[in-house]
């Protein structure tokens, strides 16, 4: 359901026609919530520096 809804609504957006885009593969989605995060790749943001 969440991944239809968004698929229509970056769509409409658009002004294209929903079955002419897709999603590259590897696709998911992750649901931002204040656990913290138990490894380096649960985290959201990671803090660097440019150089």
């Amino acid at each position: 359901v969440v991944k239809t809804k968004i698929h229509h609504a970056i769509a409409h957006h658009f002004g294209v026609d929903a079955n002419k885009i897709y999603l590259t593969k590897p696709t998911f989605f992750s649901q931002m919530t204040n656990v913290s995060a138990k490894t380096i790749h649960d985290q959201y943001w990671l803090p660097h520096v440019d150089r």
